[in-house]
């Protein structure tokens, strides 16, 4: 397992390289196409999972909070191959929405789950999140997950702008992001300006940080916020 892990680390790296080696002329579209062509299990999260205990510390954070918040809808936003709305699918959560910019993730994720007999798991692309056309899940989940995924996203504003629509008024999020840890694989430089100014970058669609009181310390990054404002509110601005 550990060899296989190490190997599609190899995969991934590689073709990271091959798609920026000059940052300048990356596009959305090209950057999509890029997560589009990682099978499973290159570009899941299983592989840090089994190699890296940091990596499971962080997802047990959110995790934790599901358990004390007890929502009723909940997202993970850039959820990868779903491992935590399947948990939270499992564990007392009613609806879930796993959000991913990787049509092929979401392809495993839908299979893991029919696997497993678990129903109440909904998948939406990224791109569809981000359009400015109504969909069904605006303003319907009162918890959602964000962990290390915006500082790899083209158009960071439109993202947040989008995951915060998905939550109603009063709803938590569990956000962490290393936009300061550039040069790194997929992260873009583009999205360094936001490393500092998390705090100004939720507050601009609505998401205003708040004391949590966790069993065990959090990183730096990871905070709890909510939602104050309505998103039509938000976009108005």
């Amino acid at each position: 397992m550990m060899t296989l892990a190490a190997q599609t680390g190899e995969i991934f790296d590689t073709g990271w390289k091959n798609l920026a080696a000059d940052e300048d002329d990356l596009s959305a579209d090209t950057l999509k196409s890029f997560y589009d062509s990682l099978a499973f299990p290159v570009g899941c999260t299983f592989r840090k999972l089994i190699s890296d205990n940091l990596q499971l510390a962080l997802q047990a954070l959110p995790f934790w909070a599901v358990t004390h918040i007890k929502p009723k809808a909940a997202f993970d936003f850039g959820g990868n191959s779903g491992l935590m709305t399947t948990l939270m699918a499992t564990t007392g959560t009613g609806r879930c929405l796993l959000v991913d910019f990787s049509s092929k993730m979401l392809d495993f994720a839908r299979w893991k789950d029919r696997r497993m007999g678990v129903t109440n798991v909904e998948c939406l692309e990224l791109d569809v999140a981000m359009s400015s056309l109504p969909h069904p899940f605006k303003e319907s989940f009162d918890f959602g997950v964000c962990t290390e995924v915006m500082e790899h996203i083209f158009d960071v504003e439109k993202a947040v702008a989008a995951m915060a629509a998905l939550l109603k008024k009063d709803g938590l999020l569990f956000f962490s992001a290393s936009f300061g840890h550039y040069p790194y694989p997929s992260h873009l430089r583009r999205n360094v300006v936001f490393a500092g100014k998390e705090d100004d970058l939720l507050r601009r669609h609505g998401l205003q940080p708040v004391d949590a009181s966790f069993p065990f310390p959090m990183a730096p990054n990871q905070k709890l916020y909510k939602k104050v404002v309505s998103s039509t509110s938000t976009h108005r601005r």
